[in-house]
């Protein structure tokens, strides 16, 4: 990308085992943005508000809005990573059937600057900083984590007959 793109509709992005990199951060996606890679990773910044539609990334997604992160469809990636730019922008992607694999990684600011997940195949957290609250659910899988958690609000994990597994020592919980 050479030049910042914008964008008052929806966005949809496809490479046959490539990547797509739009981090031009004077991108201004309005509508939701979507990707379909094979194998390849997609890597976005939005300078507000971001909507991801339904995604199919075979590597990693990475998503850094200035703005709160939402989605409209389901989101199929081998690893992830979201982050909002602006204090108190939630990060909320709870279509039942993401199938976020590998490592999800967040990070947010300001106590209203939550984060709620709604996975399914098993989740991977990675290192990452919650400003407010975390409230992570996998359908169909278990919750573990490859790197420590910082939350500011509350957090809490959700599984069906799975089992969820946090032992860091760099965890840092400080909600109830």
């Amino acid at each position: 990308q050479t030049g910042a793109l914008s964008v008052a509709g929806t966005s949809s992005f496809t490479t046959t085992n490539s990547d797509v990199t739009l981090t031009n951060a004077g991108n201004l996606f309005t509508g939701a943005v979507s990707f379909t890679t094979g194998t390849g990773n997609a890597s976005l910044t939005n300078n507000r508000a971001t909507v991801l539609g339904t995604s199919t990334v075979g590597g990693t997604l990475t998503v850094s809005s200035n703005g709160a992160i939402t989605e409209t469809g389901v989101l199929t990636a081998g690893g992830a990573s979201f982050s909002t730019t602006g204090a108190g922008q939630a990060i909320t992607l709870n279509t039942s059937t993401n199938a976020l694999g590998g490592t999800v990684t967040f990070s947010t600011s300001g106590a209203a600057g939550n984060v709620s997940l709604l996975n399914s195949g098993g989740t991977s957290l990675g290192a990452s900083g919650i400003g407010g609250n975390l409230a992570v659910t996998d359908t169909t899988g278990a919750i573990g984590q490859s790197g420590a958690l910082t939350v500011g609000g509350t957090a809490s994990f959700t599984t069906t007959n799975n089992s969820v597994t946090l032992g860091n020592a760099g965890n840092l919980f400080t909600g109830a």
